[in-house]
């Protein structure tokens, strides 16, 4: 059943809707990067990693894909002989079933970074010290301009992002400044 508008959780499932966009965003993302490799063929040490691979043709036993042949290109690796066994379950020896796989792979390390990347910059110390900086191109410029008031390049910039918000009083001056300090 939906909360009313007015409820309590509402912040916390516009989170989780804004988390799951930006999901949908990497997928399509990840899926107009590599949807060419789907119909495409075993390349390079494919050969040996799937197409010459035996250990990779059953799951069970489970000391099969365990131990795959030195030769195959993934001996002392199996998980990525695991996987390699699982794309065969599904597909033989068709490489979609690969290359769809090594896709599902691309769009989890896209998960995991967006999900480092988005905890990294939202912990208490960043979001204090930063977090009001990122709010607008103008309280960014203005932080510089107030850490660097000898930079041209971000009075210019201060001025250009005012001008941008139709401020010009404050825009002239910034922009005033950065041609005082470095006259064309």
């Amino acid at each position: 059943m939906l909360a009313p508008s007015g409820s309590t959780d509402s912040p916390a499932r516009a989170a989780l809707v804004r988390r799951a966009i930006a999901a949908a965003v990497l997928a399509v993302a990840t899926l107009a990067a590599y949807h060419t490799n789907l119909p495409g063929t075993f390349v390079l040490d494919d050969f040996a990693a799937v197409v010459e691979n035996a250990s990779i043709r059953q799951l069970w036993p489970l000391g099969a894909w365990l131990a795959a042949p030195p030769e195959a290109g993934v001996g002392g690796r199996p998980f990525a002989n695991f996987t390699f066994a699982l794309n065969h379950a599904i597909g033989g020896r068709e490489p979609w079933s690969y290359h769809a796989g090594n896709i599902a792979l691309h769009f989890s390390a896209a998960l995991v970074l967006f999900a480092v990347v988005r905890r990294t910059l939202l912990r208490p110390p960043l979001r204090g010290q930063h977090g009001a900086t990122f709010q607008s191109e103008i309280a960014l410029w203005a932080d510089t301009v107030a850490k660097r008031p000898a930079s041209a390049r971000a009075q210019g910039n201060l001025g250009a992002a005012l001008l941008r918000a139709n401020r010009l009083p404050e825009s002239m001056a910034a922009s005033e400044a950065a041609l005082r300090l470095r006259p064309r």
